[in-house]
């Protein structure tokens, strides 16, 4: 899966009505529980990735970002039978990567399964307050998976008999009741010597390379309403997105309700008035992020000069 680690420090937003203007002030600062963490059917609970948020201009290190694991409880919770699963702190003392410290749980009693509920529960502390939130997830129903691709190989900015440019249309077999897929593609050879210069965008540069490395390294292309039944459809893969003579690897999602709203507003924060609202978190009490569920599959293709 692409590593996506959302890290949400939110400051609460005051802004004037009708105009695009933002004044922050920390005595709007409330401390919040910050996660990003997913489940799929059939693996390990792991990568549940819990961590605060901060005042605005404080001066941050590790140990600030971090809740005292001390203090910290953080469960899986079955719906169906309602037994709790306690999860346990990863931590990499040798490294700084924030996705080496995570909670995960590694008994063998905690079955994830398709169509079935389960809640994040977590309470700790910070700055001598309790805080506590939970978060439900129901996971994919059976039945998704990748059922074939147009092509494995394009030229770069080929075009139709009609003129329009060629896509990657990858077909997917849906899940029942699930109506939100997701594509994830990333160039697997990022070498400048590989970087489309010549782009439909147009002149690429050196320095673009350089400064907007992390733009070109990953696309998400995602179609939404479909049918809530068995079925099939289709994810286009547009040239626009794609930035490298490489081969590709697509991961395709079918995405819970949680990664749905969240993925859906996270990226949309400002009313066309000005004014701000939160992204879709669906958690209890203090927690913010996203907490959800996917099932994925994996397709590869290759763009030539």
């Amino acid at each position: 899966m692409k590593k996506v680690v959302v890290i949400l420090f939110v400051m609460f937003l005051i802004s004037a009505c009708g105009e695009g203007v933002v004044e922050v002030e920390n005595k709007s600062y409330q401390p919040k529980i910050s996660i990003d963490g997913f489940l799929h059917p059939g693996k390990k609970v792991e990568r549940i990735h819990i961590f605060r948020n901060f005042k605005l201009g404080e001066n941050i290190t590790a140990d600030k970002i971090f809740f005292d694991p001390a203090k910290t409880i953080v469960k899986i919770i079955d719906e169906e039978s309602g037994t709790p699963y306690t999860l346990t702190l990863n931590q990499n003392p040798d490294t700084t990567d924030l996705e080496d410290y995570y909670y995960e749980y590694n008994g063998n009693d905690l079955v994830i399964d398709y169509g079935k509920s389960y809640t994040l529960d977590v309470t700790t502390e910070a700055d001598g307050k309790q805080l506590s939130t939970t978060s439900t997830t129901t996971i994919p129903n059976a039945g998704f998976h990748i059922a074939g691709i147009n092509t494995t190989s394009m030229q770069f900015a080929q075009q139709e008999p009609g003129g329009d440019f060629a896509t990657f249309q990858i077909e997917i077999e849906r899940a029942p009741g699930t109506n939100f897929y997701v594509a994830a593609t990333r160039p697997l050879d990022m070498r400048f010597e590989n970087f489309i210069t010549n782009h439909l965008f147009g002149e690429l540069t050196r320095e673009d390379f350089d400064e907007d490395l992390d733009d070109y390294d990953s696309a998400e292309d995602w179609i939404q309403n479909t049918p809530l039944t068995s079925g099939t459809s289709t994810l286009n893969i547009f040239m626009f997105d794609l930035f490298f003579y490489s081969e590709y690897r697509v991961i395709v999602f079918a995405a819970d309700d949680n990664y749905r709203e969240y993925l859906q507003t996270f990226n949309s924060t400002q009313e066309p008035d000005g004014n701000f609202h939160a992204a879709r978190f669906n958690f209890e009490g203090d927690g913010i992020g996203v907490f959800g569920s996917v099932v994925t599959d994996t397709i590869y293709f290759e763009v030539t000069r």
